[in-house]
């Protein structure tokens, strides 16, 4: 009986401490979906918080409820606003620290009917983040080329 307690002790502490391991970058950006903080939204037009009247942190929070990010383990992303999204791909340097996205823009262009425009798929754009911090409540990626410098607060989409 002795042999069998000590067993059921160490099976249960093997399962204790593999559930304890943290979870890779992969596994955390791959983990759910993801989206831009209102106060990522605020620092990338250029402004401070602060500055920034409680009306249109509003607006911004409406913004960013619909606005998903989303790391799949096949390397691949969506991103943007659930009716427009955009696929991509994705890949996370061997150290953790630079994540590189690539995806292809849209251009609008006139169809049968010049009044309504027609997406088209225009160049391919890559981006380089410095990953600042990853945990399973936030990721933060500093842009390393691209329109903005501010920082890119993630955290997970409701």
């Amino acid at each position: 009986m002795q042999y069998f307690n000590k067993m059921a002790l160490m099976a249960f502490i093997i399962i204790f401490m593999a559930n304890c391991q943290s979870k890779s970058p992969k596994d955390i950006l791959t983990s759910k979906k993801w989206h831009p903080s209102v106060e990522s939204f605020i620092k990338a037009s250029g402004k401070t918080v602060e500055e920034t009247s409680d009306k249109d942190k509003a607006k911004l929070k409406d913004i960013v409820k619909d606005f998903a990010q989303e790391f799949k383990t096949d390397g691949t992303y969506l991103l943007g606003v659930i009716d427009n999204s955009k696929k991509g791909s994705w890949s996370l340097s061997a150290d953790n620290k630079t994540l590189t996205t690539k995806y292809r823009t849209t251009r609008w262009v006139p169809g049968k009917d010049p009044k309504k425009l027609i997406p088209k798929e225009g160049e391919e754009k890559e981006l380089k983040f410095t990953v600042q911090s990853i945990s399973s409540s936030k990721i933060l990626l500093a842009p390393q080329n691209g329109p903005t410098k501010a920082v890119m607060e993630l955290i997970p989409f409701k």
